[in-house]
């Protein structure tokens, strides 16, 4: 029987998995880079709540140690791979670091690695994933809506905007379209399919 510390550990650890989703919609006029780099910290604060949280769940309790599956050793081995690249690198810090404009360095790359890793050690992996499916496919839309509204004449202020670069914006588009398929695939809700329908549709 789960004890009310370790109750409390599993929601936050779930809210912040949940939250650092919502990076995408996070802009802010207060930083020199305020497209990418606001979402990215968000993401970033959130994977590092979850994992001093789930750091202490297993102090608590060590049978939650991440284990080995195909998913957890294709990851782990992509990772190491990338932090021997960086030894190669013509700029090591950089290529560690990332830059505020892009934010894709090793350093943020571990935090999506620790993202997956405590993403399927909570337990029902199947239906854990397609809850955070479904989440980061609601926020792909909101995102998406902003520059639908945009195209059709609303005026808004352009630092709303979560991506500068076209680019990142299509990529990240890109990335939910397989995902909604998955979920309309695996969907036995009508409604559902219909919805998912509608967002493949918005997103291609």
């Amino acid at each position: 029987m789960p004890s009310k510390i370790e109750k409390l550990l599993q929601k936050i650890i779930r809210f912040c998995i949940f939250a650092a989703l919502a990076g995408p919609i996070v802009t802010s006029t207060a930083l020199l880079m305020p497209f990418i780099a606001p979402g990215t910290f968000w993401f970033q604060f959130f994977v590092e709540l979850a994992t001093l949280c789930f750091l202490i769940l297993i102090i608590l309790k060590p049978t939650y140690l991440p284990r080995l599956n195909r998913i957890t050793i294709i990851f782990s081995l992509f990772f190491i791979i990338q932090i021997l690249l960086v030894f190669f690198s013509v700029e090591p810090l950089r290529s560690f670091m990332g830059s505020a404009e892009r934010m894709d360095g090793i350093w943020n790359l571990f935090h999506y690695y620790l993202f997956i890793i405590i993403a399927l050690s909570l337990g029902q992996q199947e239906k854990q994933v397609k809850n955070l499916v479904v989440f980061s496919l609601i926020v792909s839309v909101l995102v998406s809506l902003r520059y639908i509204l945009f195209n059709v004449g609303f005026k808004l202020d352009y630092f709303t905007f979560s991506f500068g670069n076209p680019g990142f914006f299509a990529n990240y588009i890109l990335l939910h379209i397989p995902l909604a398929v998955w979920i309309f695939a695996t969907s036995n809700n009508r409604e559902q399919k219909i919805v998912l329908l509608l967002l493949i549709l918005m997103h291609s």
